[in-house]
């Protein structure tokens, strides 16, 4: 599914479905405590991110890495607990963890959010020279011998292929695995390969976007150049720095921030 499809929602309403159905359809479960589902995520930005917004609506949500939480998460005490490949798997305290009565009488769920890393740093991709990056995203697949019988293991991501997607089955050992595919082509996005003629100036290339700039300002269609430098990147900034001239800023202030343009690196 694409990047802002809400991929992201499926798991984070997933315990609350568990709680309205149990409670609904199954007389003898009555949830004294709230389920936990855990969400294995490559980097910790991501994690910090998903957790803000879980908490700022109100539900209780940790991250791994967080020394305040910890303890919390160790006793069971958060609905969502983000980790990564490593902790939950090397790291003695956290593999342990799934083994505690919180989890195995309370977990509903593990996912994987962006699981092409699961091919991407967990393998070698068929190349016996590369090194492979971060090795416990191969062996993800321990996690079913941790947790109850039962437990459903979700995958997500907006980047895979078909050849990506089976691996990623056969690694999670998902058997007949329900899939939703979605058309990951975002219309407000396009991605555009320019060859640079040697014989024209780079100013020179950049001009329509020059003139767009001092035309619609703010309005001007978001772009990205990408360089392969810094030197480069700097270079560029630099022309359309000297271009645009007072049109740079959005307003009289002459603020940095308030800049039209700027370089990243």
């Amino acid at each position: 599914m694409p990047t802002g499809s809400g991929k992201s929602l499926v798991f984070q309403i997933a315990p609350l479905v568990e709680m309205l159905m149990s409670s609904r359809y199954i007389d003898s479960v009555v949830w004294k405590q709230d389920p936990i589902i855990i969400i294995i995520c490559p980097l910790v930005a991501l994690m910090k991110d998903q957790v803000n917004r879980l908490n700022n609506i109100g539900f209780k949500a940790a991250y791994v890495g967080c020394e305040e939480a910890e303890k919390g998460i160790d006793n069971g005490d958060f609905m969502y607990v983000f980790i990564s490949s490593e902790s939950i798997l090397s790291n003695e305290r956290w593999r342990c963890m799934l083994e505690k009565k919180p989890y195995q009488e309370r977990l509903v769920g593990i996912v994987v959010d962006e699981a092409h890393c699961i091919v991407e740093w967990g393998t070698s991709s068929n190349n016996k020279k590369k090194t492979i990056f971060r090795i416990w995203y191969s062996r993800l697949n321990e996690l079913r011998s941790l947790v109850q019988k039962g437990v459903t293991f979700l995958a997500l991501t907006a980047t895979a292929t078909k050849h990506t997607k089976q691996q990623i089955f056969d690694m999670l050992e998902l058997k007949e695995p329900v899939e939703i595919i979605d058309n990951p082509d975002r219309p407000n996005i396009c991605f555009v390969v320019q060859k640079m003629d040697n014989g024209i100036n780079i100013a020179d290339h950049f001009k329509f976007l020059v003139d767009e700039l001092k035309q619609h300002g703010r309005e001007t269609t978001r772009t990205i150049i990408y360089c392969k430098t810094i030197k480069q990147c700097a270079l560029l900034f630099n022309i359309f720095r000297n271009s645009l001239g007072t049109d740079l800023f959005c307003n009289e202030s002459n603020d940095p921030r308030t800049r039209l343009c700027d370089m990243m690196h």
